[in-house]
């Protein structure tokens, strides 16, 4: 950002906010979305839990590559969140390829929760009640790729 807009890059604006406004969007905290669907330490599960990627730096296939390889499984994600305006900018103005950008950062896909084949709207349905929304991007295969 200090590249393109100089030492004041938070006041430049982006669809009518600063970049510094958006630049401070506070992080969406999982963990009790997903103790939940756990059963927390002495609940009954609510759903049965296969996976959980928390997707940070890395990326997609870095944090989920690592939850499906010991299983040798990979996943078809046709279904995943758009990243935020901020991030489409940052992309656009540093020129990132999409295949980098998806290896480096989230992209708009902060945690990945696998569950059991037809429990995709239990899992859902607590993600919600905690204020996250969510949705099933895709399906895991039998394969090692992870494509998106």
């Amino acid at each position: 950002m200090k590249d393109n807009y100089g030492e004041k890059w938070h006041d430049a604006k982006l669809d009518g906010k600063t970049i510094g406004e958006l630049a401070i969007v506070p992080s969406t905290i999982y963990c009790a979305a997903v103790c939940d669907m756990f059963g927390g330490f002495v609940g009954k599960p609510a759903c049965e839990v296969h996976g959980v990627a928390h997707i940070t730096g890395g990326g997609i296939p870095g944090k989920l590559g690592r939850v499906l390889k010991r299983a040798g499984l990979g996943a078809k994600l046709d279904n995943l969140f758009e990243p935020c305006d901020l991030m489409k900018h940052a992309i656009e103005i540093g020129k990132v390829a999409r295949d980098e950008a998806y290896r480096t950062w989230n992209m708009g896909n902060g945690m990945m929760v696998i569950v059991k084949p037809g429990e995709e709207k239990k899992a859902i349905e607590i993600a919600g009640k905690h204020g996250i929304e969510a949705k099933v991007c895709g399906e895991i295969t039998e394969d090692r790729e992870i494509r998106y």
